[in-house]
């Protein structure tokens, strides 16, 4: 790791600093999972009083934004991308509960009613 590199080169400053930038990874990392949780609960419940549910689970969401981290490929997007791998992941490993979201359809709107 540079962390590791930095630290035997530079000394007890770039120890510190690579602690403070790990440490902010982290929570920044915290951060982006909780809003995850947050916007899916959000979603679950639109999905419940809505007439047409969102088509798209909380893991196909997080592909989506990947692929468009990966088409914009603007600084950084390798690490956004890893980190959403990881993100995904753990979304998947916490959520064996929902209802087959991995194989939702998009659901068709029927025939518009005509006013009475």
């Amino acid at each position: 790791m540079r962390c590791h590199q930095a630290e035997i080169r530079d000394g007890t400053e770039e120890k510190i600093n690579c602690r403070v930038l790990q440490k902010n990874i982290d929570e920044n990392e915290r951060k982006v999972f909780d809003r995850v949780n947050t916007v899916s609960s959000c979603i679950q419940r639109l999905d419940e009083i809505a007439l047409r549910p969102n088509p798209f689970s909380t893991p196909q969401f997080i592909d989506l934004i990947m692929d468009a981290e990966q088409q914009e490929k603007r600084l950084g997007f390798k690490e956004r991308i890893e980190s959403l791998k990881k993100l995904r992941q753990m979304r998947s490993n916490g959520r064996h509960h929902e209802q087959s979201q991995e194989q939702r359809v998009p659901v068709e709107p029927g025939p518009k009613r005509r006013p009475d």
